[in-house]
């Protein structure tokens, strides 16, 4: 890749030509397609030992604006840092693992889910070739999945992925762990909503009251007035 543009001190990151790259509403947009944040966009210079240094401090910088909803700038640093940790660290990497997980979470806090599960999916992949399929963070991704599938109404998707970060964080913390009794919890609702099917809700069926016609009150009406007579007539004549 051309990296020709310089790393800015200070203010937006600039692209190949000097310019400031569109934040806010234009980042915002670029991220509703399918296309992945690509360095060439950004153009950040990474060239320097201290790139990595500096990817990861604009991680934290973006999760700290995450923190304090500045959503825009979080953007901002987030898409940067995932560049330039791609860059340097590899595509399959602990390091873009965690910014490509945190780019996820920043997506579900502004509920665009279907971004969110996108690079939650990404994470969870460079995660398993990075750190394996028996780790922490491998988990928090099964996790976050999960939770956003839930969201989606995708509760049989969303079991799949939570009863496995479940297990992971069970063998790896034990089974007194907070995260996975608060886990449990919730799968074990969503195993209990998803056994109870609902026709009515599901759109297979009508409730009762709404196939009753107004004609159909007045049937047998002049059989209830005869048996009302006969049993006030009989309590008459026994009193």
């Amino acid at each position: 890749r051309n990296l020709t543009g310089g790393f800015p001190v200070q203010g937006e990151p600039k692209n190949k030509t000097g310019a400031a790259t569109p934040s806010g509403s234009d980042q915002a947009g670029d991220d509703s397609d399918d296309s992945n944040v690509c360095l060439d966009d950004i153009g950040v210079d990474i060239r320097g030992w201290l790139a990595g240094a500096i990817g990861s401090s604009m991680l934290t910088l973006a999760i700290v604006y995450m923190e304090i909803k500045d959503h825009r700038v979080a953007r901002m640093y987030l898409r940067s840092a995932i560049c330039i940790r791609e860059e340097v660290f590899g595509s399959v990497s602990t390091e873009h693992g965690e910014a490509l997980h945190v780019y996820g979470v920043l997506n579900q806090k502004q509920d665009q889910l279907v971004i969110a599960l996108r690079y939650f999916r990404d994470a969870l992949h460079v995660r398993e070739k990075a750190s394996g399929h028996a780790h922490e963070s491998t988990a928090a991704s099964c996790i976050a999945m999960g939770e956003v599938l839930v969201s989606l109404g995708h509760g049989e998707d969303a079991n799949i992925y939570l009863l496995r970060g479940i297990n992971i964080r069970e063998s790896l913390l034990g089974p007194k762990d907070a995260v996975v009794k608060g886990l449990k919890d919730k799968w074990g609702k969503l195993m209990a909503a998803s056994m109870q099917y609902d026709p009515v809700k599901q759109g297979e069926a009508l409730p009762h009251f709404s196939r009753r016609s107004p004609e159909s009150f007045l049937h047998g009406f002049a059989h209830r007035e005869e048996t009302r007579g006969q049993s006030a007539a009989a309590s008459a004549a026994t009193t």
